[in-house]
Protein backbone atom coordinates (compact mmCIF):
# COMPACT_ATOMS: atom_id res chain seq x y z
CA UNK A 1 0.00 0.00 0.00
CA UNK A 2 2.83 2.37 0.57
CA UNK A 3 4.69 1.50 -2.58
CA UNK A 4 5.96 4.53 -4.46
CA UNK A 5 5.10 6.61 -1.40
CA UNK A 6 1.40 6.97 -2.18
CA UNK A 7 0.35 5.96 1.33
CA UNK A 8 2.39 6.64 4.45
CA UNK A 9 1.07 5.16 7.70
CA UNK A 10 1.95 6.87 10.95
CA UNK A 11 2.26 3.90 13.31
CA UNK A 12 2.59 6.10 16.39
CA UNK A 13 -0.66 8.02 16.10
CA UNK A 14 -2.55 5.60 13.85
CA UNK A 15 -3.40 7.57 10.74
CA UNK A 16 -2.57 7.41 7.03
CA UNK A 17 -1.35 10.19 4.78
CA UNK A 18 -2.16 9.82 1.09
CA UNK A 19 -0.49 11.51 -1.87
CA UNK A 20 -3.20 13.45 -3.65
CA UNK A 21 -1.63 13.40 -7.17
CA UNK A 22 -0.97 9.66 -7.04
CA UNK A 23 -4.45 8.92 -5.72
CA UNK A 24 -6.00 10.92 -8.56
CA UNK A 25 -4.18 8.76 -11.10
CA UNK A 26 -5.84 5.58 -9.84
CA UNK A 27 -8.75 4.02 -11.70
CA UNK A 28 -12.08 4.67 -9.98
CA UNK A 29 -12.71 1.14 -8.64
CA UNK A 30 -9.14 0.85 -7.34
CA UNK A 31 -9.27 4.29 -5.73
CA UNK A 32 -12.51 3.44 -3.93
CA UNK A 33 -10.96 0.24 -2.60
CA UNK A 34 -7.98 2.20 -1.34
CA UNK A 35 -10.24 4.65 0.52
CA UNK A 36 -12.27 1.82 2.00
CA UNK A 37 -9.21 -0.17 3.06
CA UNK A 38 -7.63 2.84 4.74
CA UNK A 39 -10.91 3.68 6.44
CA UNK A 40 -11.12 0.16 7.85
CA UNK A 41 -7.48 0.05 8.89
CA UNK A 42 -7.23 3.42 10.61
CA UNK A 43 -10.60 3.17 12.37
CA UNK A 44 -10.28 -0.49 13.34
CA UNK A 45 -13.90 -1.07 12.31
CA UNK A 46 -14.65 -3.34 9.37
CA UNK A 47 -18.24 -2.61 8.47
CA UNK A 48 -19.93 -2.42 5.11
CA UNK A 49 -19.88 1.21 4.00
CA UNK A 50 -22.58 3.31 2.49
CA UNK A 51 -21.75 3.13 -1.21
CA UNK A 52 -23.17 6.61 -1.86
CA UNK A 53 -20.88 8.07 0.81
CA UNK A 54 -17.90 6.12 -0.53
CA UNK A 55 -18.52 7.27 -4.10
CA UNK A 56 -19.04 10.86 -2.99
CA UNK A 57 -15.79 10.86 -1.00
CA UNK A 58 -13.91 9.38 -3.94
CA UNK A 59 -15.38 11.93 -6.36
CA UNK A 60 -14.64 14.88 -4.10
CA UNK A 61 -11.04 13.84 -3.52
CA UNK A 62 -10.27 12.66 -7.04
CA UNK A 63 -11.60 15.90 -8.54
CA UNK A 64 -9.82 18.08 -6.00
CA UNK A 65 -13.08 19.49 -4.63
CA UNK A 66 -12.32 18.40 -1.07
CA UNK A 67 -9.24 20.54 -0.53
CA UNK A 68 -11.13 22.90 1.74
CA UNK A 69 -13.40 20.49 3.60
CA UNK A 70 -13.42 17.44 5.86
CA UNK A 71 -15.47 14.35 5.11
CA UNK A 72 -16.51 11.29 7.09
CA UNK A 73 -16.49 7.74 5.76
CA UNK A 74 -17.81 5.11 8.12
CA UNK A 75 -15.91 5.65 11.37
CA UNK A 76 -13.09 7.54 9.67
CA UNK A 77 -12.50 11.15 8.79
CA UNK A 78 -10.81 12.35 5.60
CA UNK A 79 -9.02 15.67 5.96
CA UNK A 80 -6.90 17.68 3.51
CA UNK A 81 -3.41 18.10 4.98
CA UNK A 82 -2.07 20.39 2.27
CA UNK A 83 -2.24 20.77 -1.49
CA UNK A 84 -0.39 17.48 -2.00
CA UNK A 85 -1.76 15.11 0.67
CA UNK A 86 -4.84 14.17 2.61
CA UNK A 87 -5.20 12.27 5.88
CA UNK A 88 -7.46 9.38 6.87
CA UNK A 89 -7.92 8.58 10.56
CA UNK A 90 -10.42 7.47 13.17
CA UNK A 91 -13.15 10.08 13.45
CA UNK A 92 -13.62 11.77 16.81
CA UNK A 93 -16.47 9.97 18.57
CA UNK A 94 -19.03 12.06 20.46
CA UNK A 95 -18.16 11.81 24.15
CA UNK A 96 -21.73 10.94 25.05
CA UNK A 97 -21.78 7.82 22.87
CA UNK A 98 -18.54 6.11 23.94
CA UNK A 99 -18.19 4.47 27.34
CA UNK A 100 -14.74 4.33 28.96
CA UNK A 101 -13.03 0.95 28.69
CA UNK A 102 -11.91 -0.71 31.95
CA UNK A 103 -8.30 -1.87 32.23
CA UNK A 104 -6.69 -3.59 35.21
CA UNK A 105 -3.12 -3.42 36.41
CA UNK A 106 -1.10 -6.01 34.48
CA UNK A 107 -3.72 -6.33 31.75
CA UNK A 108 -3.25 -5.89 27.99
CA UNK A 109 -6.23 -4.86 25.87
CA UNK A 110 -6.86 -3.76 22.30
CA UNK A 111 -8.53 -0.41 22.92
CA UNK A 112 -10.93 0.95 20.30
CA UNK A 113 -9.82 -1.94 18.07
CA UNK A 114 -6.65 0.02 17.26
CA UNK A 115 -4.22 0.54 20.14
CA UNK A 116 -2.74 -2.32 22.17
CA UNK A 117 -2.27 -1.01 25.71
CA UNK A 118 -0.55 -2.74 28.62
CA UNK A 119 -0.87 -1.22 32.09
CA UNK A 120 1.87 -1.98 34.63
CA UNK A 121 3.28 -0.75 37.92
CA UNK A 122 5.52 2.30 37.60
CA UNK A 123 8.10 1.29 40.19
CA UNK A 124 8.43 -1.86 42.34
CA UNK A 125 8.66 0.21 45.52
CA UNK A 126 5.74 2.49 44.64
CA UNK A 127 2.43 0.63 44.90
CA UNK A 128 -0.29 1.97 42.58
CA UNK A 129 -3.21 3.83 44.08
CA UNK A 130 -5.62 1.40 42.40
CA UNK A 131 -5.67 -1.77 40.36
CA UNK A 132 -8.54 -0.65 38.15
CA UNK A 133 -8.48 2.23 35.66
CA UNK A 134 -10.43 3.44 32.62
CA UNK A 135 -9.44 4.37 29.07
CA UNK A 136 -11.38 7.02 27.18
CA UNK A 137 -10.93 9.19 24.11
CA UNK A 138 -8.94 12.39 24.34
CA UNK A 139 -10.86 15.65 24.82
CA UNK A 140 -9.76 19.28 24.55
CA UNK A 141 -9.04 19.56 28.27
CA UNK A 142 -6.58 16.65 27.95
CA UNK A 143 -4.80 18.41 25.12
CA UNK A 144 -4.48 21.58 27.21
CA UNK A 145 -2.93 19.45 29.95
CA UNK A 146 -0.59 17.72 27.51
CA UNK A 147 0.57 21.02 25.99
CA UNK A 148 2.02 22.11 29.31
CA UNK A 149 4.50 19.27 29.22
CA UNK A 150 5.30 19.26 25.53
CA UNK A 151 8.67 20.74 24.74
CA UNK A 152 9.04 23.18 21.89
CA UNK A 153 11.60 20.91 20.24
CA UNK A 154 10.57 17.25 19.96
CA UNK A 155 12.14 14.29 18.23
CA UNK A 156 8.65 13.01 17.41
CA UNK A 157 6.28 15.18 15.38
CA UNK A 158 2.95 16.07 16.93
CA UNK A 159 -0.17 14.62 15.31
CA UNK A 160 -2.57 16.64 13.19
CA UNK A 161 -5.19 18.37 15.31
CA UNK A 162 -8.11 16.50 13.80
CA UNK A 163 -6.93 13.06 15.00
CA UNK A 164 -6.30 13.89 18.66
CA UNK A 165 -9.83 12.90 19.67
CA UNK A 166 -9.08 9.34 18.57
CA UNK A 167 -6.15 8.95 20.97
CA UNK A 168 -6.40 7.23 24.38
CA UNK A 169 -6.31 8.78 27.83
CA UNK A 170 -6.15 6.71 31.03
CA UNK A 171 -8.06 7.98 34.07
CA UNK A 172 -8.84 6.71 37.55
CA UNK A 173 -12.30 5.84 38.82
CA UNK A 174 -12.89 9.50 39.71
CA UNK A 175 -12.08 10.63 36.17
CA UNK A 176 -8.72 12.19 37.02
CA UNK A 177 -6.16 11.91 34.24
CA UNK A 178 -3.43 9.41 35.07
CA UNK A 179 -1.71 8.91 31.71
CA UNK A 180 -1.80 10.48 28.26
CA UNK A 181 0.53 7.96 26.62
CA UNK A 182 1.18 9.69 23.28
CA UNK A 183 2.34 12.89 24.99
CA UNK A 184 4.19 11.32 27.91
CA UNK A 185 1.87 12.87 30.47
CA UNK A 186 2.03 10.82 33.67
CA UNK A 187 0.62 11.34 37.14
CA UNK A 188 3.42 9.61 39.05
CA UNK A 189 1.47 9.49 42.29
CA UNK A 190 -0.91 6.99 40.65
CA UNK A 191 1.98 4.54 40.39
CA UNK A 192 1.23 3.15 36.93
CA UNK A 193 2.73 3.31 33.45
CA UNK A 194 1.65 1.85 30.13
CA UNK A 195 3.03 0.47 26.90
CA UNK A 196 1.16 1.42 23.75
CA UNK A 197 1.26 0.24 20.15
CA UNK A 198 -0.92 0.93 17.11
CA UNK A 199 -2.02 -2.60 16.27
CA UNK A 200 -5.38 -2.98 14.51
CA UNK A 201 -6.78 -6.51 14.40
CA UNK A 202 -6.43 -6.61 10.61
CA UNK A 203 -3.36 -5.62 8.63
CA UNK A 204 -3.54 -2.98 5.91
CA UNK A 205 -2.99 -5.68 3.31
CA UNK A 206 -5.88 -7.69 4.75
CA UNK A 207 -8.15 -4.64 4.66
CA UNK A 208 -7.31 -4.04 1.00
CA UNK A 209 -8.01 -7.68 0.14
CA UNK A 210 -11.22 -7.54 2.14
CA UNK A 211 -12.46 -4.65 0.02
CA UNK A 212 -12.51 -6.95 -3.01
CA UNK A 213 -14.63 -9.45 -1.10
CA UNK A 214 -16.95 -6.75 0.28
CA UNK A 215 -17.48 -5.37 -3.18
CA UNK A 216 -19.87 -8.18 -4.08
CA UNK A 217 -22.06 -7.31 -1.10
CA UNK A 218 -22.40 -3.66 -2.01
CA UNK A 219 -25.48 -3.01 -4.07
CA UNK A 220 -24.71 -1.10 -7.27
CA UNK A 221 -20.96 -0.97 -6.62
CA UNK A 222 -19.15 -1.31 -9.95
CA UNK A 223 -16.33 -3.86 -10.31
Amino acid sequence: MNSNGMVQVDHLYGYAKVSWPQYCRLDGPVARRVLLALSHYTSGHYTLPNYVALSRAHQMFSEGKAKATNMTLGMSILVPADDATFIISRSNPPNSTVDPTPIALGETILWDKRFKITLSQLEPRTPPTSKQFLIRHMIQADWELARKGIRKVRTTALPPEMIRGGLPVIVNKDGKVVLIPHFRVIERSAGVVCELKFAPEKSLEYCLLGCYEMQGKLCNMPP
